[in-house]
């Protein structure tokens, strides 16, 4: 599922995104579980670590108030080697960015993937 996540991400496909974060929290899918993405393009890999650690900071958030960790593998995963857009000018003006993805090069905005 956090390939399709990805997919979604890069294609700005939120509503897909939204199903697929939905379909996630009812799976019962354990974050620190999911195996490290062996993607030949360096930037999805990172993508996926970004993906996965803003996943955890929205299911253990109350009123969920679960008990995820992010995978291992997020840990060590590197800054993009640029900053990419992942959602139009329109929705980031006047937004505060969304730290996780911020710090590997990823501008959205801070209530990003808060669909559940």
């Amino acid at each position: 599922m956090l390939w399709q996540m990805a997919d979604y991400v890069l294609d700005r496909q939120e509503v897909e995104l939204s199903d697929a974060v939905q379909d996630w929290y009812r799976s019962g899918y354990r974050c620190e579980d999911v195996p490290e993405p062996t993607d030949s393009d360096a930037t999805r890999r990172v993508l996926k670590a970004s993906i996965m650690e803003r996943l955890v900071e929205v299911l253990n958030a109350s009123p969920r108030k679960g008990s995820h960790r992010p995978p291992p593998w997020c840990a060590k995963a590197p800054a993009a080697p640029r900053l990419i857009r992942l959602q139009s000018d329109l929705l980031l003006e006047g937004e505060e960015p969304n730290e996780i993805f911020l710090r590997r090069n990823f501008l959205v905005v801070r209530s990003f993937m808060y669909f559940v």
